[in-house]
């Protein structure tokens, strides 16, 4: 089925508050929906975990994420601490980012995983929202509004090798970074960008594994989203 989350409260004519499916037909709600936006969905241990604005999922308190187990919205421990913008599965753990500095009581600068029963930080995080999150060649990266991840100079985009955060390949775009996608073994990035280490860049570029490459004349403003159909990167914004 296609899941789909926003802001919206109805779908098909229906009640549907933030989250609902398409099954091909007809569009369904899972029980209430949310109390405020879903900004990132995924699935974890066979369960569909939503992030977002929310602290309330379902009938059940949930502080910014929650699992649908196919009949409840639960909780993930106690949450995070604000919102959620994005969500990847990496070292089968759930990570999730996004402005939260909070994660099960305890500090947790905008991203943190979960092991299935508790939240652990990774690294120091970032000092600044987390917009977008992938798995590139057996590391995680994140992109978003940060100059700093882990302590160490990463201008909008690092990645986390599981034990330490780094710059990615001394990458600096010009702005935020807020969309992430792997296609044909390349990683492309889009966001608000104009510039890529002083060359342009506008809103979308390309790593190849040795070089940043662009997109033909780039985007002329931000690209929020990126996804594959067929073999075509799809970009919205």
């Amino acid at each position: 089925q296609l899941i789909v989350g926003g802001a919206f409260t109805s779908a098909g004519g229906a009640p549907a508050f933030r989250i609902a499916s398409w099954n091909g037909t007809d569009w369904s709600s899972f029980d209430v929906g949310m109390n405020h936006e879903v900004r990132a969905l995924g699935e974890f241990n066979g369960e569909l975990i939503a992030g977002g604005v929310f602290t309330q999922a379902g009938v059940n308190s949930a502080s910014f994420i929650a699992g649908w187990d196919g009949a409840t919205w639960n909780p993930l421990g106690s949450g995070l601490g604000s919102a959620v913008f994005a969500l990847a599965i990496y070292n089968n753990e759930l990570i999730a980012a996004g402005q939260f500095s909070i994660a099960e009581g305890n500090p947790a600068d905008r991203i943190a995983r979960w092991n299935g029963t508790v939240w652990e930080t990774l690294g120091t995080g970032m000092n600044n929202q987390i917009q977008s999150l992938a798995v590139y060649n057996g590391e995680l990266i994140a992109g978003g509004a940060f100059i700093e991840a882990g302590g160490v100079p990463a201008q909008k985009l690092a990645r986390w090798d599981g034990l330490a955060w780094d710059s990615f390949h001394f990458a600096a775009p010009s702005s935020t970074v807020s969309s992430l996608i792997v296609h044909n073994g390349d990683l492309y990035i889009g966001g608000a960008f104009t510039s890529l280490n002083g060359n342009p860049a506008p809103g979308i570029a390309r790593w190849d594994g040795d070089d940043w490459q662009t997109l033909a004349a780039g985007l002329g403003a931000t690209v929020s989203t990126m996804a594959i159909y067929g073999d075509e990167l799809i970009a919205g914004g």
